[in-house]
């Protein structure tokens, strides 16, 4: 830079509407003081400074001093073909990078640049709006002023760019491609923006039908879309046991624990919960379910001794315990139902399992059904997995247990 080259800059008014200091005159802040630099949309109309990152003002000008208009110079140096050029630069994901579109941009000869990671979808992309006013500032003071881009997907697709064409062609902002199908500089008079437009709205539709009709695909070929699924028939049986228990869906949750995928050892979410006993309510059928359940209850309860049982809720209060059919019972503390139930059916397993014997729930079933007790494998896997994560039962595989020897046990 040459010392002469802030005389050329005062030549023009700045374009900055916060400074739109006269020709003749330094840059001014926002507080009416001399700026410590030119304004980079000032400077950049002369093209030998086109490059330049920035300017310092003279000591002459005094910069920090109380701004004043100075008298503009008697001939004005002029720069009939000044002509400007920013780049703006996207990335829809911030996991994607903007190397290439950056090294393009800079091997190009453009200085400004713009850039940021952000969805065509978004509705305010805050550096495309700064490259777009900086654009008219500069096209405002006379100089031409084209926004060049790496390839036309970045600056949109579909009605944003087409809005967007719109805001360029009425400031008169040029268009540039480096890359792509529209490679090259554009007139904003012409008609490559609604061209532009219509061929970045097909493109999306494209995309969207490819994907759609891979999902079908999929689908047909017995693959399922999406995330892996983390319940099973055991969780449920689980859940519904907890749940019958008036437990919470946070409770439920942290005694469950996933067994397949990559998340094997984790506890599921709440939301999981919620949505594996949601969907078996309503493949069961709501109410006429709660009342099966509380018949086949009722009928395992007559079957079982008397002495098995010490304190296990009546069939009524256990229909309270239904979803549908919750009520205070003020009568029967929660804690104490609770642990009724539990000392219950640690009493059935007890009575039917020798101390430290392995066995099935083959072998359960069989046991049980000699005592005149007919309980499905899911509901009694789901006891035994309950027990089994609460340190009352040892599993040794899938479906296969072991009862620990007791002190009681061993007296």
């Amino acid at each position: 830079m040459s010392d002469d080259d802030f005389l050329r800059v005062e030549a023009h008014d700045c374009p900055m509407s916060s400074c739109a200091a006269p020709a003749g005159s330094p840059c001014r802040t926002g507080k009416g003081k001399v700026a410590i630099g030119y304004h980079t949309a000032r400077f950049r109309l002369v093209p030998s400074l086109a490059k330049a990152l920035k300017l310092p003002t003279p000591a002459l000008r005094r910069p920090g001093a109380v701004w004043t208009e100075l008298p503009r110079p008697t001939a004005a140096v002029t720069d009939s073909g000044a002509h400007v050029r920013i780049g703006y630069a996207r990335a829809s994901t911030v996991r994607q990078s903007l190397d290439t579109q950056l090294d393009s941009l800079r091997g190009a000869g453009i200085g400004r640049i713009f850039s940021e990671k952000i969805s065509t979808r978004a509705l305010v992309r805050p550096e495309l709006d700064k490259a777009v006013a900086l654009a008219r500032e500069i096209r405002a003071s006379g100089a031409a002023i084209t926004l060049v881009v790496h390839e036309h997907k970045r600056l949109g697709r579909g009605i944003e760019l087409a809005a967007l064409a719109e805001q360029l062609k009425a400031a008169d902002i040029g268009l540039e491609f480096l890359t792509g199908e529209l490679q090259g500089s554009h007139d904003p008079s012409g008609v490559v923006f609604t061209v532009l437009a219509a061929l970045s709205g097909m493109e999306r539709e494209y995309i969207r039908d490819r994907t759609l009709e891979g999902h079908e695909s999929a689908r047909g070929r017995g693959k399922s879309i999406g995330g892996v699924s983390v319940v099973d028939e055991t969780m449920l049986a689980m859940a519904l046991h907890l749940r019958a228990s008036n437990h919470s869906l946070r409770d439920i949750a942290e005694r469950l624990v996933i067994t397949t995928g990559k998340k094997r050892g984790q506890h599921p979410s709440p939301a999981t919960v919620m949505r594996l006993l949601r969907d078996h309510d309503q493949s069961m059928g709501g109410d006429a379910e709660h009342a099966h359940a509380v018949a086949e209850l009722a009928a395992v309860l007559d079957r079982l001794p008397a002495d098995t049982r010490p304190g296990l809720p009546t069939v009524e209060r256990y229909d309270d315990l239904l979803p549908s059919r919750r009520r205070s019972r003020e009568s029967v503390p929660e804690r104490e139902q609770q642990a009724a139930q539990e000392l219950s059916v640690r009493r059935l397993v007890r009575q039917v399992i020798e101390p430290g014997e392995v066995f099935e729930v083959g072998d359960l079933l069989a046991r049980l059904a000699r005592l005149g007790l007919a309980m499905t494998p899911d509901k009694v896997s789901g006891i035994l997995d309950y027990w089994a994560a609460r340190s009352q039962l040892t599993l040794i595989r899938p479906g296969v247990y072991r009862r620990p020897l007791e002190p009681d046990d061993a007296a």
